[in-house]
């Protein structure tokens, strides 16, 4: 898959620097309805770049936010710990009374 989407990236220059040249080209002379069109024309060639980049950006700041909502929660437990609160000790899983 890696290999596949180095090829894209590579053949993928050329093609989104002629579409921005048509696009801006476009725009000088007026011709908006081409305009618009060679845009989404660029977002379609350009989808199989931005996908797997997209994915990838989501996973990451998924991970980030996992990582504030730990070192908050270790927080939370280390001020209990030292208050003597029995959450500092056993956090959410309370050993049952017997």
């Amino acid at each position: 898959m890696k290999a596949v989407l180095g090829a894209v990236r590579i053949l993928l220059v050329p093609v989104v620097l002629f579409f921005a040249m048509v696009f801006v080209s476009l725009l000088v002379e007026g011709e908006y309805g081409a305009a618009v069109f060679g845009a989404a024309t660029l977002g379609l060639l350009t989808l199989p770049y931005w996908w797997p980049l997209i994915g990838r950006i989501r996973r990451h700041l998924d991970a980030e936010v996992e990582a504030v909502a730990l070192a908050q929660r270790a927080d939370a437990q280390h001020q209990a710990y030292l208050n003597g609160h029995p959450y500092g000790i056993y956090g959410d899983y309370r050993p049952s009374d017997l």
